[in-house]
């Protein structure tokens, strides 16, 4: 993604090109599964990034230990904010999560919304 930055001086205004990936939250649709979710992400991503957000909802409450296959990229631990893993009917497919990629091949669950 580029961006420009637009300093002001007098009536003509400039800009600088910023490339960078964002910070922006990816929304994961098409969830299914129980205890090993699939999903599509919007925008698309090609690859785990460590640190990238990403808000999700369970279609179905999980049975135990959960991970997350987003876009095809393979499964990883999806994991309560203390890093244990999830336990039987804990996620529920009433409330969407904010997860992390803490880059250790992990999703850090940051918050439920309520």
């Amino acid at each position: 993604m580029v961006s420009t930055m637009t300093p002001r001086t007098g009536s003509v205004p400039g800009g600088s090109p910023i490339a960078g990936t964002g910070t922006g939250i990816i929304q994961c649709s098409n969830v299914s599964g129980v205890d090993d979710l699939l999903c599509d992400t919007f925008p698309v991503i090609i690859e785990y990034l460590a640190n990238k957000l990403y808000l999700i909802r369970p279609s179905f409450q999980n049975t135990g230990a959960m991970r997350i296959n987003m876009s095809g990229l393979g499964l990883q631990g999806w994991k309560k904010p203390d890093a244990s893993d999830w336990l039987a009917g804990e996620a529920s497919p009433n409330l969407e999560y904010l997860i992390k990629d803490n880059g250790l091949g992990n999703f850090i669950t940051i918050t439920p919304s309520f």
